[in-house]
């Protein structure tokens, strides 16, 4: 007798189990996940911008190019191309342009730019500032150019990368590896008070 109490209140039991993981799995209607305009906006975001005020703002691709890309040249160097000073252009919009967007962009922040591929590095933000774009490996002027987000394609998807100038010193005797720092597949930038 005892087991057939025991057989009914299991089957009562897996019978309650079920039917609340049909109802989660369920609720409501089928066109209830097409009326969250907001959470299809997230899911869609490139670039998340989080602060020290607990603040998020999300930008879309189209939304960091109508703040109205331009063409930059850059110099850098990296140790791919033998420490050679490396001229390349860029189409993207000013770093300061996108963190001023978010609510950010005062001097002495830092930022943690946090890329898809689990690369993260923090940068002081007014470090990137007075930096400069050489013309060729023999150039020792410069021209002061300011950090970008660049906008690039790989893989035939596009996606975020910061690019930012070179020190005032780099030479083919004291050479600044600034490519090393360029972040690339850019997805969040947590902004925070040195």
């Amino acid at each position: 007798m005892k087991k057939n109490k025991i057989k009914k209140i299991l089957a009562a039991s897996l019978c309650i189990i079920i039917a609340l993981a049909f109802s989660a799995c369920g609720s409501g209607d089928s066109n209830q996940s097409e009326n969250k305009g907001s959470e299809k906006e997230k899911s869609e975001a490139a670039l998340v911008i989080t602060g020290y005020n607990d603040d998020k703002t999300e930008f879309s691709l189209e939304d960091i190019e109508k703040m109205g890309t331009e063409t930059y040249i850059f110099s850098g160097r990296d140790k791919k191309a033998e420490n050679e000073r490396q001229i390349q252009e860029f189409k993207g919009v000013p770093l300061k342009e996108v963190l001023e967007a978010a609510g950010y962009g005062k001097a002495g922040e830092i930022m943690k730019v946090i890329c898809s591929d689990g690369y993260s590095r923090e940068y002081e933000i007014d470090d990137l500032f007075g930096l400069y774009a050489f013309a060729d490996e023999e150039d020792t002027e410069g021209t002061t150019i300011d950090p970008i987000l660049a906008i690039e394609e790989k893989d035939g998807k596009k996606i975020i990368r910061l690019v930012y100038g070179q020190e005032d010193y780099d030479s083919p005797e004291t050479k600044d590896f600034n490519m090393q720092g360029w972040a690339s597949w850019i997805e969040k930038i947590e902004v925070g008070n040195e």
